[in-house]
């Protein structure tokens, strides 16, 4: 699945950022949010730049993930704005600088966007194998509701199973270049 992802052109990875973009922006339930975490695209991940740049000319806050500084495999989410600069961090992976002033528990964003391998019809996803959304994202498992968690992918990434593990953290909804899919549970089930 990385493979075919990473074959995409730069052409179709555009198209499919722009019907992302577009499937975003006109839901009325998504554009009401304030607070919402992208991620910066890498290797044929769903592009954000521009679904970051509307949002952020709608002055809404972009949050991006970067790695903790002191809990090993989990996730800060740092608030970016264009002109901040970005590091690469120990993956090679672009990532605002941390400042814990800018810093936001998961709890209190209203969307997490992420990245993902492969997801299923029940909200299942792969990631790329760390497990860095699902340690950071794990207190979420007892609070229903509140940040809506959405899969960017290509259509093609959608597989008939993926299993599903104690620790994961399922998806509640999934955008790609044809649309967005809302999955019939909670973080409750």
């Amino acid at each position: 699945m990385r493979s075919r992802r990473r074959q995409l052109s730069h052409s179709a990875l555009s198209q499919h950022g722009e019907a992302v973009c577009r499937a975003f922006i006109n839901n009325p339930l998504l554009s009401r949010q304030q607070h919402i975490a992208l991620y910066i695209a890498l290797h044929g991940e769903m592009e954000t730049s521009l679904l970051m740049q509307r949002l952020q000319q709608q002055n809404k806050s972009i949050y991006l993930p970067a790695l903790h500084p002191t809990h090993k495999q989990e996730l800060l989410f740092i608030k970016t704005s264009p002109e901040q600069k970005l590091r690469l961090n120990r993956f090679a992976i672009p990532e605002p600088e941390y400042q814990s002033e800018r810093c936001i528990k998961p709890a209190q964003l209203d969307i997490i966007c992420m990245p993902l391998v492969a997801f299923d019809a029940h909200g299942n996803r792969l990631g790329m194998g760390g497990g860095f959304y699902d340690r950071s994202l794990a207190q979420l498992k007892q609070q229903p509701g509140k940040p809506l968690l959405i899969g960017l992918a290509h259509a093609f990434q959608e597989v008939e199973h993926i299993e599903s593990q104690p620790w994961d953290i399922p998806l509640q909804a999934i955008i790609t270049e044809q649309g967005y899919r809302l999955f019939s549970h909670s973080r409750s089930d």
